[in-house]
């Protein structure tokens, strides 16, 4: 029996203890609860590399629940609500891991990718732009930059077609060309592919496309 216990113990040990030993407690509130919600964390990344989102959504919103001051909590958990589609759940995770760490540029691109999919482009292109201030990668700089050129595109082509016709004795536009500018706006819509990647996710299992946003090219 005493045997039993003592290989319970070690494999309890190995299966959370390796996250425990390389992950350090954030410094703020309390100790004792942060180490209380680390095995929900801890599980909820393995639920959450098999693509079991509801299970790995629960067990984020426990470790939120139990810790308030982990800003990767936040991160991971807005990753899983963006995958289920629940856009604004992931922006709200995603401001509130910025609140804790407001220089960590991949909260700010998975932040601008979240209004990205609610199609908020003014709101998208300035939190992009926060995440350039805090110094990314160049190559992350340079598709950012890149995507910010795009969405101003988009808005623009938008822009003109509220437009027309609203001056008094302006000419309708005709359908020819109200068709065009719908093909520009599409055109410019699949130019931006936004290719920043989820902290902690497997970079290997991020390729699949989400649907029901009209932004169904954004990763």
């Amino acid at each position: 029996m005493a045997f039993f216990l003592l290989g319970f113990a070690v494999g309890f040990f190995f299966w959370f203890g390796p996250n425990v030993l390389a992950y350090d407690f954030p410094g703020k509130g309390d100790a004792a609860a942060w180490s209380e919600a680390l095995p929900h964390y801890n599980l909820a990344n393995r639920y959450l590399e098999a693509n079991r989102l509801d299970e790995a959504l629960e067990h984020y919103e426990r470790a939120v629940e139990l810790y308030q001051y982990d800003a990767d909590f936040y991160v991971n958990l807005g990753v899983t609500k963006r995958k289920l589609q629940d856009y604004r759940g992931a922006e709200a995770a995603f401001r509130q891991a910025i609140a804790i760490n407001q220089q960590d540029w991949l909260s700010w691109s998975n932040l601008a990718n979240s209004l990205l999919k609610q199609d908020r482009l003014s709101e998208t292109i300035a939190a992009f732009e926060e995440c350039l201030k805090r110094n990314p990668p160049k190559s992350e700089r340079e598709a950012i930059l890149k995507d910010i050129a795009d969405i101003k595109k988009v808005l623009s082509y938008r822009g003109a077609g509220s437009n027309a016709g609203s001056a008094g004795g302006a000419k309708p536009v005709s359908a020819s060309k109200q068709n065009k500018k719908q093909a520009a706006v599409s055109k410019a819509k699949s130019t931006i592919k936004t290719g920043k990647k989820d902290q902690k996710e497997d970079q290997n299992k991020d390729q699949q496309k989400e649907s029901g946003s009209g932004w169904d090219y954004v990763r």
